[in-house]
């Protein structure tokens, strides 16, 4: 199976994978955050032994499961955005790709509250970015 690889110079992409059973592989050159299950922890554990860096544009980490994957995912977005957002990583993360989820109004409330928005709609997910530019600008 191919490794996972997102990332587009100058743009951060984070992916949320939100199916307890993922059986990828993760490249350590964008972040990924995986729902928390056996299989998905011994996935993250084995990239965190190969992780050199701790830099926020890249690595894996892992968020709760919760009753369904689509609360657990609106549960996440808030952390991912502190960790990934325009005042704790450079570049900003400009593009949210969710897997394993249907957009729900939990979700789109979630985006709402750090100014993303729903883009484009998958077979199984989303795409979200940004309602303004992820990159502040002082006046």
């Amino acid at each position: 199976m191919a490794a996972l690889r997102i990332g587009v110079l100058g743009a951060m992409n984070v992916r949320i994978i939100c199916i307890p059973d993922w059986c990828g592989d993760v490249e350590l050159v964008t972040p990924v955050w995986i729902i928390d299950s056996p299989r998905n922890r011994t996935t993250a554990e084995s990239a965190w032994e190969r992780r050199e860096r701790k830099l926020c544009t890249e690595g894996v980490g892992l968020f709760e499961a919760l009753d369904s994957p689509e609360s657990a995912c609106a549960n996440v977005i808030y952390d991912i955005w502190l960790h990934h957002g325009p005042w704790s990583c450079q570049p900003p993360m400009d593009k949210i790709l969710a897997q394993g989820v249907q957009v729900t109004d939990s979700i789109r409330r979630a985006l709402a509250t750090v100014d993303y928005q729903v883009t484009v709609i998958t077979s199984d997910g989303f795409e979200a970015s940004p309602r303004s530019s992820p990159y502040w600008e002082p006046s």
